[in-house]
């Protein structure tokens, strides 16, 4: 149970642009138990200039809830009744009776005191319909383009951003409760018979269909940066914003379907309880998951609070001094939501080194790695590969450029290549001058792995090219050299004159030792 709230001052409700007078702010007396009882309590109307102790619709109420006053707007479904939102200020007396009244005493027009307001289920006289169409009004609104000379100036919509807005809404409501008491041919003109239907027909009578799925990618929830995720979102909440959030670094945007995008905000255009499908896309600037989701308040009915004061005080002949029957739309209500999600990656960096350190035709030397220095050569070129002596496209396999060592599946006698050291030293780059060449395709048997090296460093006997792992297999089954023989020395020389010129040869020269 909640603690009882001392005397204080309420919030004020959204778009007050005026400062309302302390006594209709400050809670005390009558009005502070009755929001201490959980009733909503009226604070001020809309009209600025009215006297503190009457006030003219829609008005500004206050309620507990979970501990802390919420003010919220509330609109009167009954033209012909007062707002009993006045308040008694100091010294106030019963204009009926002569009798003093206590100060911050809930008044009606009349000045006369008046019982807590106190929730209603609704208002008997008013269709299931009618509530539809008064819910959809306080939760949605219509456009509204009407001058208001003396509340407000002019407004465009019916909602709570303005004074001249809520008074359309005000006006918009009596035209559904308490049609032909105002001004009828405005109400033909703004939510005559046909946009009723319109309202009804987007209003499900059925359970609320609010679901969100990614479709692509599919399966798998990964794609590249730059690339678009696409989503379906299904509905029947139709004519009402609902609410898009996704991480700053990410765009939606609507790729099929009858729908609108507005800032962070989608309305669904359709009709049926089943729902409509409308097609999301999201792109996003960076790597990482980005969660998308849709939210939306199921239906406006269930979130309208109904509240009257005196309902049992009658007044046959002077409708003024009874009191009007509030809607109230509850602001607090959770909403519903639906969540999909898509994991953007950076594939820069992924890829094989040997499309950016090769040497002119050379490409990667899987070949070499029985040279010992591992993926340290995988520069130097593709070209031996397709010479027999070495694979060239494993050469240039992640294993290459995860400084593993290259996997060369080397035919004529080429060696299958070692496993590099752990740490390998990193070969000055010669200067290339050519475009390379595409690397010949890897013979579609997979090479053994080599087993990875010891952490010991192993004493090189003269002569071997450097540490050297596991003696690998050649791929016809044959042994496979670790080492450069005389007639292999000659055969690499010619054809690295071949290919790279007298540089290329000196460079192996050097690597030799």
């Amino acid at each position: 149970m909640k603690a009882a709230a001392g005397s204080f001052t309420a919030p004020v409700c959204e778009a007050t642009a005026w400062t309302p007078l302390a006594g209709q702010l400050t809670l005390i007396g009558t009005r502070l138990e009755s929001y201490n009882a959980g009733n909503v309590v009226p604070l001020y109307g809309n009209l600025p200039e009215d006297d503190i102790t009457i006030q003219y619709p829609p008005i500004c109420g206050v309620r507990m809830v979970d501990g802390k006053p919420v003010a919220e707007w509330m609109y009167c479904t009954d033209a012909e009744k007062g707002t009993c939102a006045g308040v008694a200020t100091e010294g106030w007396t019963n204009p009926m009776t002569g009798e003093p009244v206590e100060p911050g005493t809930q008044l009606n027009d009349y000045g006369e005191p008046v019982g807590p307001t106190l929730p209603k289920k609704g208002n008997e006289k008013l269709s299931a319909d009618q509530e539809k169409i008064i819910s959809f009004l306080l939760l949605n609104g219509v456009e509204w383009p009407h001058t208001y000379p003396d509340n407000g100036g002019t407004s465009t919509w019916t909602n709570n951003s303005s004074q001249a807005n809520r008074n359309a809404l005000q006006d918009a409501v009596w035209c559904i409760s308490d049609y032909g008491v105002g001004d009828a041919a405005l109400c033909d003109k703004l939510i005559g018979k046909e946009k009723q239907k319109e309202i009804l027909a987007s209003m499900p009578d059925e359970k609320v269909v609010l679901e969100l799925q990614r479709t692509d990618p599919t399966p798998g929830d990964e794609l590249p940066v730059g690339d678009t995720a696409k989503f379906t979102l299904t509905t029947n909440l139709y004519d009402q914003e609902l609410d898009l959030t996704l991480p700053p670094n990410a765009t939606v945007t609507l790729c099929g379907g009858d729908a609108v995008i507005t800032g962070d905000k989608i309305v669904v255009k359709g009709s049926g309880a089943a729902g409509t499908k409308v097609t999301l896309c999201v792109t996003s600037d960076t790597d990482g998951r980005v969660d998308l989701s849709v939210a939306g308040t199921g239906s406006p009915v269930q979130n309208i609070h109904w509240n009257q004061a005196n309902s049992d005080v009658e007044h046959p002949g002077e409708p003024r001094r009874e009191c009007q029957v509030f809607a109230t739309f509850d602001t607090t209500s959770s909403k519903l939501k639906a969540t999909a999600h898509a994991v953007f990656v950076d594939d820069e960096g992924t890829g094989s080194l040997g499309s950016t350190g090769s040497l002119g035709g050379l490409g990667s030397l899987g070949g070499l790695g029985s040279l010992g220095t591992g993926s340290a050569l995988g520069s130097l070129g593709a070209g031996l590969g397709s010479a027999g002596l070495g694979s060239a496209a494993l050469g240039s396999s992640d294993l290459g450029s995860n400084g593993e060592g290259s996997n060369g599946s080397g035919s004529n006698g080429g060696s299958t290549g070692s496993t590099g050291p752990s740490t390998p030293t990193k070969p000055t780059t010669p200067p290339s001058t050519t475009t390379p060449t595409t690397p010949a395709q890897p013979s579609t048997t997979t090479p053994s792995t080599p087993a990875q090296p010891s952490t010991t460093p192993q004493t090189t006997a003269p002569g071997n090219g450097g540490q050297q792992g596991e003696r690998p297999h050649a791929i016809d089954g044959g042994e496979a050299g670790l080492g450069f023989n005389t007639q292999t020395g000659i055969g690499l020389a010619l054809v690295l004159l071949v290919v790279g010129g007298a540089g290329a040869v000196l460079a192996v020269r050097r690597l030799r030792g």
